[in-house]
């Protein structure tokens, strides 16, 4: 069980290369603080997380720790 999924947002990930790619239309699965899982929309099914939220037209991606260092 999930403690969260986010559903139908696009979601910033790096491929191989660890060049960014931009994939629509994915749900996201997390537990505690963790993302536990990114799999295309209804991939992840809603009842097996305490709570679900629409992202619609929302882009998730990494925190943006540090970014600007000298």
């Amino acid at each position: 069980m999930y403690d969260l999924l986010i559903q139908n947002c696009h979601a910033l990930v790096f491929d191989a290369a660890n060049a960014p790619v931009v994939q629509m239309h994915q749900d996201i699965a997390i537990s505690g603080a963790h993302i536990a899982a990114i799999q295309p929309s209804g991939a992840i099914g809603a009842d097996a997380c305490r709570q679900v939220i629409t992202g619609d037209g929302m882009l998730a991606l990494p925190g943006l720790i540090n970014t600007h260092c000298h």
